[in-house]
């Protein structure tokens, strides 16, 4: 599962170098699940908290700037892992780390 999958830049990756893995993808704009799907990628637009499918590997890149609750959205994808499973993430720029409301229009809340 790649959280903020965008157009599906990681998934196609993912895709390419295992065809059998079954990858999907969560986005919040339509206009890149659009994107994703017109290139055969699987990205859904859900709650994180109605997600009940556990995942081997749960991913997200530069998107912790965008959370306005860091420890909610780790403990929310720590629910979506197996118990063997590996969170992946990255961000661009540690400096959007200091001021995470700094955009309230790009930042995205959960229960």
């Amino acid at each position: 599962m790649d959280v903020g999958a965008g157009n599906g830049e990681l998934l196609k990756a993912v895709q390419l170098l295992a065809p059998n893995v079954n990858a999907t993808g969560l986005e919040t704009s339509p206009m890149k699940i659009k994107g994703a799907g017109n290139h055969g990628l699987r990205v859904v637009d859900r709650d994180l908290a109605t997600i009940e499918e556990k995942f081997d590997v749960v991913s997200f890149m530069n998107v912790l700037s965008h959370v306005s609750c860091p420890i909610g959205f780790f403990k929310a994808l720590m629910r979506l892992l197996k118990p063997t499973g590996c969170l992946f993430m990255c961000t661009g720029n540690a400096a959007d780390l200091t001021d995470p409301g700094q955009n309230p229009s790009q930042t995205y809340s959960l229960p």
